[in-house]
């Protein structure tokens, strides 16, 4: 069963990010941890590193906040019930499911979600870039929007899922729509 009412962002539920599209890859490193805290500043939440975030000053300041009031559940967004384990057997099933993500968001803009906005580098150092692109610039800082879900009995049938979906500013080309997929360690 697939439960769409959201987990209450438990604090002590530590979490590790599993895969990452390539323009989030440098934000969210597949097998990062971090865990939920309550914001000081009241309703919402922020993101606290087991380690170092892998780049540091992304998450600085930044309080996830309550938004939407769409609740589909996690079949009606991916067409499954469940997902396996996360493994190098089922990568593509969570690769296939963060496409279906993506699809889905774009056309249900009010998916009960937290929002925050995130400083991110526009790219990776090194990231090839094509030639008709803004070639060889530096990665500057750009903020960008970053939405949460969360859904519950889905990872083997009774684990939480976490999707994070960032739309990335379009004042770098290498960027473009990006998800990554969290669960629970």
């Amino acid at each position: 069963m697939t439960d769409p009412t959201r987990d209450p962002w438990q604090t002590d539920r530590p979490w590790q990010i599993v895969r990452a599209d390539l323009g989030l890859a440098h934000v969210f490193m597949p097998l990062s941890g971090f865990k939920f805290e309550p914001a000081a500043a009241g309703n919402g939440y922020t993101i606290v590193h087991t380690y170092q975030a892998p780049q540091p000053d992304c998450f600085a300041d930044m309080v996830l906040r309550p938004a939407g009031s769409s609740r589909p559940t996690f079949e009606q967004i991916a067409q499954l019930k469940t997902l396996p384990a996360y493994d190098t057997s089922s990568a593509s099933v969570y690769a296939d499911v963060s496409a279906k993500v993506d699809t889905f968001m774009d056309q249900d803009l009010e998916v009960q979600r937290l929002e925050g906005v995130v400083k991110v580098p526009c790219h990776a150092h090194g990231a090839q870039l094509a030639d008709d692109v803004l070639a060889d610039h530096s990665p500057f800082w750009i903020k960008t929007l970053i939405h949460v879900y969360q859904f519950n009995n889905v990872v083997n049938g009774d684990g939480p899922l976490l999707l994070f979906r960032a739309p990335l500013s379009p004042l770098c080309p290498t960027n473009g729509d990006g998800t990554a997929i969290g669960i629970a360690k």
